[in-house]
């Protein structure tokens, strides 16, 4: 939840802004930022999977639910 509202600020919220109308993009650069914030979670996300923390916290709840 935390990736996902400092990324829509930063990237989505922010960077369209400046896509927009500091570089003269319009709605291109909306989708630009819209784009690059997908981007962002992905990875992110891509990441913490992988990483494997998740998957040790839920066989300890498990192992403790039994």
């Amino acid at each position: 939840m935390i990736i996902a509202i400092l990324s829509m600020w930063t990237f989505r919220i922010i960077t369209a802004y400046v896509f927009s109308y500091a570089f003269h993009l319009g709605l291109m650069g909306i989708w630009i930022a819209m784009t690059i914030d997908w981007t962002f979670r992905a990875i992110c996300y891509t990441l913490r999977y992988r990483g494997g923390k998740w998957e040790t916290i839920m066989r300890r709840r498990e192992a403790a639910g039994k």
